[in-house]
């Protein structure tokens, strides 16, 4: 039954049917042995075959993405060939003379894969079978429980788990608990009941936004309402031109309920306060008051629908969840190497090509598949949105208080749009039309630049010494900013993402080399990438739109990639906003954000160490995500002081920072404070080929960063000395993990009924036969069984210490308050 469930469990995982047959076709995938020390694995690969159909030898491929590992060719046993195709990573398998594959049937062969494949989302997604060039998706299992070397992996065990998690205490759950958290609390003083109707007052002041304040209060309260004079009235919203723009005051008194704010936004809030305060879970209503006020300006959250395409519907919870917390910006990153996901009118072939993945041999009319996409494009791999969709969301964003920033990547980054330009130019081409061929095209066809990309892409970067690439900026940022206009609102910022540009491109376009020789001005490529970033601002200034991008866009381009510290001498009037994502623990990297501020940057923290929701939380083989900026956890997005990342004494000790390393960092300029905007949590795609993968990782992560972004800065982190700061530390730990687990978690369970939010694993020891239990969350609850299987919502419930038998195959597993499970754990002796 066990191993059952854990094939369903890998099946549902990695892949999903698109074509209707009588079984599904496999492949196994199984890891007989991890050698660390070598940093590779051995691996055997076994391909069943229930098409129907016979494969012979020479006219039949497997095909598959895998982000992590690599083939030895020299390892494979004859007439299999390996090729890599492009990207991260699109491998084939050609199967020669000997290796027919008959309906029924199966084969089996084994081979050494280069790189260790340390987490199952690393590992293969999207398989299918080409035959004579008709494609047939596969599903995919992963084998990897018995294999030799699996201990060096260090995946965390229960024991582990039990010690890593603090020894939280519950607290009493009838206190106030708003998330994030309000900046003075007044009270509760006593307690009421609730008014059997809410007879409502707006005030005249507020006449422009009566119409949605009360739309939002029929939405967030299911509770009968009508309008009334100031007089009659037991709910009230004043104007209150004292208080900043963002900030309110809510009283609940013994018979009004009343709100205080200077703007629309203000009023939102604290009706998103109140949502929590009055809902299902709570009893009875508090007598408080509460004043508060955001600690930033900007408080953002990036989401990456171009990896994998989320549509209108999925983005509106999210700005639903965004509002709740109290989020301000949604960074919407539109386009990528993957995929193009927004229409834009008079470019068909972005979305006609570049919004589609599968089986091709030429990306004529789709791209090549990319993080599990398979043959037809499966969950996520296939989508976008059109203009009515966007100007919907932009919409939608709007009445919740929240501005979206579209991220067109130019010009890193930028496959699907080169692919996709490339069709539209062969198709004039065909029709004799030359002038309208080339009139967006993007590439210069004799580069031979030789360069990959960060995600193995030799062909992502467009070509910035031809007019035609500013043409299609321009025309894109032009459709785009028809499309607010339409939506009645206005573009006030665009990304032009552009991270991680790969060395060494552009290096071998004749184009550029010309331009460089022509133009007095220009006498290397680092100038003429200058040039291309004032050609993008000049158009967007057009507009009246101010241009952000990640932080690379400012630095110099060297072979030091993405390791590279030195800000470029040219500052572009100090009008461009940074986003300073690059900030891994060690690496010197950290204090970049307070270099730009100094310089006279306006820039947003964008840290991958602490607000990047895909970075796994630790070596758990089935975590999904990823870690090339190590390991963050709840508590590195909690902890962080963004004013003076080295401020926890606890994180510097955990990431293993001393005192000399942290004293060669540059320190925020008080004097420039104002030039540190805000904060922005990302979302980055390339693991999350399902909405339950989507949800884990964007929640309850989210809800930690609001804290950051809105709350204020707790006393502790002035404390000098490590065990004073980190005692006070662990009691406010104590309590905003209580909150999230006894209260927030519940209510998000009970308003969002589909968000399937992460349930950590639990942690276990038994000691003198006792089995003591813990959880990263008090609320959540603990079931366990004794007999191997793993538990359900009926299995028995962990409330304190319980005597066990020393034969006991104990597995645990955290539930929520809807009786959802997450994945168990088992307690190995």
């Amino acid at each position: 039954m066990k191993q059952l469930i854990k094939i369903t469990y890998l099946i549902f995982f990695f892949s999903s049917i698109v074509f209707s047959q009588k079984e599904n076709s496999f492949l196994n995938f199984k890891i007989n042995k991890f050698d660390i020390n070598n940093s590779e694995m051995e691996v055997s690969f076994e391909i069943i075959n229930n098409t129907g159909l016979d494969f012979k030898a020479g006219e039949w491929e497997l095909h598959w993405n895998q982000i992590r590992g690599f083939i030895d060719q020299k390892t494979l046993p004859n007439d299999i060939d390996f090729k890599w195709v492009n990207g991260e990573h699109y491998f084939i398998l050609k199967f020669g003379k000997g290796w027919d594959l008959k309906a029924g049937s199966k084969i089996s062969f084994s081979f050494v894969q280069e790189g260790i494949m340390d987490r199952l989302a690393m590992g293969p997604v999207g398989a299918f079978i080409v035959n004579k060039e008709k494609p047939y998706d596969i599903l995919v299992n992963i084998n990897w429980e018995k294999a030799i070397g699996l201990k060096n992996l260090n995946i965390p065990s229960a024991q582990e788990r039990y010690k890593s998690y603090p020894d939280l205490v519950t607290i009493d759950n009838n206190k106030l608990n708003i998330v994030p958290t309000p900046f003075k609390v007044e009270g509760p003083f006593d307690y009421r009941f609730e008014n059997p109707i809410w007879k409502i007052n707006i005030d005249d002041r507020f006449k422009d936004y009566s119409n949605i304040i009360k739309q939002k209060i029929n939405e967030f309260f299911i509770k009968k309402n009508k309008l009334e004079s100031l007089d009659s009235s037991n709910f009230q919203v004043i104007k209150n031109e004292e208080i900043q723009e963002e900030a309110y005051i809510l009283k609940i008194k013994k018979n009004i309920i009343e709100i205080q704010s200077s703007s629309y936004k203000g009023v939102l809030y604290s009706l998103q306060s109140l949502r929590q305060i009055i809902s299902k879970l709570n009893n009875k209503i508090p007598i408080v008051t509460i004043k508060d006020n955001p600690r930033f300006k900007y408080r953002g959250f990036m989401l990456d629908i171009a990896r994998n395409f989320y549509g209108p519907k999925k983005i509106k919870k999210v700005i639903d969840v965004m509002s709740l917390l109290k989020l301000n910006y949604l960074d919407l990153r539109l386009t990528d190497d993957e995929g193009w996901r927004l229409e834009i009118p008079g470019l068909p072939e972005l979305t006609n090509v570049g919004s589609k993945r599968g089986f091709t041999r030429n990306e004529k009319n789709k791209l090549i598949p990319a993080y599990g996409s398979g043959a037809f494009g499966r969950e996520k791999g296939n989508g976008f949105l059109n203009k009515q969709d966007f100007i919907e969301i932009i919409k939608y964003a709007d009445q919740l208080g929240i501005i979206v920033i579209p991220q067109i990547s130019f010009p890193s980054h930028a496959r699907a749009a080169i692919k996709s330009m490339n069709v539209r130019y062969e198709k004039f081409i065909s029709l004799k039309k030359y002038s309208e061929a080339e009139e967006y095209w993007l590439i210069d066809p004799n580069d031979v630049s030789k360069y990959r990309s960060a995600q193995g892409y030799y062909d992502n970067v467009i070509c910035i010494c031809r007019e035609s690439a500013y043409r299609f900026f321009e025309k894109v940022v032009y459709e785009i900013y028809k499309m607010y206009q339409l939506a009645e609102l206005k573009l006030i910022q665009f990304s032009i993402g552009a991270d991680e540009m790969p060395y060494g491109s552009l290096k071998g376009a004749p184009m550029c080399k010309d331009l460089i020789k022509n133009e007095i001005e220009i006498n290397n490529l680092d100038q003429l990438y200058e040039e291309n970033l004032k050609k993008l601002q000049n158009i967007l200034k057009k507009h009246e739109i101010t241009m952000s991008g990640w932080e690379d866009i400012l630095l110099d381009h060297s072979e030091k990639s993405q390791s590279e510290t030195k800000i470029r001498e040219e500052n572009f009037n100090y009008e461009i906003i940074p986003y300073v994502w690059n900030n891994t623990w060690g690496e010197g990297r950290e204090d970049m954000i307070y270099k730009f501020a100094n310089l006279g940057f306006k820039t947003v923290m964008s840290n991958s160490s602490a607000f990047y929701f895909d970075m796994t939380d630790n070596k758990d083989i089935e975590n999904y995500g990823l870690n090339w900026s190590g390991y963050v956890d709840y508590f590195d997005t909690w902890a962080i002081d963004p004013l003076d990342i080295f401020a926890n004494q606890s994180l510097n000790l955990k990431h293993n920072l001393k005192k000399d390393y942290i004293e060669k960092k540059e320190k925020l300029n008080f004097k420039k404070r104002e030039n540190f905007l805000g904060l922005q949590s990302q979302l980055w795609s390339e693991t999350i080929i399902s909405n339950s993968i989507f949800d884990e990782l964007f929640f309850p992560n989210i809800a930690f960063f609001a804290e950051k972004a809105w709350s204020k800065k707790p006393n502790w982190i002035n404390d000098l000395d490590l065990h004073i700061q980190r005692k006070k530390m662990k009691k406010d730990w104590n309590l905003f993990s209580n909150i999230i687990g006894q209260k927030f978690l519940p209510f998000i369970s009970e308003t969002y009924k589909k968000i399937q939010f992460d349930l950590p694993k639990p942690g276990g020891v038994i000691e003198n036969n006792f089995l003591k239990l813990r959880s990263q969350f008090p609320g959540l609850t603990l079931r366990y069984s004794t007999d191997g299987s793993i538990p359900n919502n009926k299995s028995r419930k962990y409330k304190a210490p319980v005597q066990v038998f020393k034969d006991s195959l104990i597995v645990i597993r955290s539930f929520d308050s809807q009786g959802r499970g997450g994945r168990s754990i088992k307690l190995i002796k």
